[in-house]
């Protein structure tokens, strides 16, 4: 039930109480205004502000409401001093608090993006695949900065799945998640594989037309550093109809 305002003091003092409707009522300059400090006996105390109430005027467990951010707190205490700590934040920012030492992470948010980049204002915690090369990051504070860390390294180590790429056109340039490559083109198709490989990444191609053993449409396996090799020579063709080449790099591309 509303309490009508012609029911408070019209000139109060700072710290005045007053009981109205069984509720106790504290007038609080530095808020400013009239607080409801208890419901019955005890209760929770909510106080909606720009600034932060003064701790020494509330009880742990109270709730604090910034009208400013949007961010809610609640009073703790830790058996020597008072603390406003976060409830929860606003999506896309950090909240680290630092009590007695412990470093608590109290934004549990979490966010995943699948993005060629990284996403700006990440919260902590938060997964982004890089889109590209099929990497993931989780975004860390290691107590004095923030940043994109790597919890797998190399993504092939254990499995050799991938993406498979259906080619249709005279050239194709491998990435670095591609695993499986099938052609079906009517002609000479250059494949060239994916730049800078991990060891011991590996990669199928394959004649899906059926038609490779026919005159000019033979598939060429290229390298992508010139320097490097296939089984010690420059490149591998696939001239058998439905022909598949099987390679893992390792000092060079190896046919397996």
């Amino acid at each position: 039930m509303a309490i009508p305002i012609t029911s408070f003091p019209r000139s109060p003092s700072n710290n005045q109480e007053v009981s109205i409707d069984g509720r106790k009522w504290v007038y609080k300059l530095s808020i400013p205004g009239w607080v409801c400090s208890q419901i019955g006996s005890g209760g929770v105390v909510f106080i909606a502000s720009e600034t932060a109430p003064s701790v020494n005027s509330y009880k742990a467990g109270d709730r604090w409401f910034n009208t400013s951010t949007g961010i809610e707190y609640v009073l703790i205490n830790d058996g020597d001093d008072k603390y406003w700590v976060n409830v929860y934040t606003t999506p896309h920012s950090h909240s680290i608090s630092n009590i007695n030492g412990l470093q608590t992470i109290l934004n549990l948010k979490t966010q995943f993006y699948y993005r060629t980049s990284p996403p700006s204002n990440p919260n902590i915690g938060d997964r982004w695949m890089d889109s590209v090369t099929g990497d993931e990051y989780i975004y860390v504070y290691d107590g004095s900065s923030y940043q994109w860390m790597q919890p797998t390294i190399n993504p092939y180590f254990g499995s050799i799945k991938g993406n498979t790429v259906s080619v249709t056109t005279s050239s194709y340039s491998m990435i670095s998640t591609d695993y499986y490559v099938g052609v079906n083109y009517a002609g000479i198709v250059t494949i060239t594989l994916p730049e800078s490989p991990d060891e011991g990444k590996m990669v199928v191609i394959k004649d899906e037309s059926g038609n490779a053993s026919g005159p000019s449409m033979y598939i060429e396996i290229l390298p992508y550093d010139i320097s490097d090799t296939i089984d010690n020579v420059s490149s591998a063709i696939i001239d058998i109809d439905n022909g598949v080449v099987d390679l893992i790099y390792r000092n060079g591309w190896r046919i397996i």
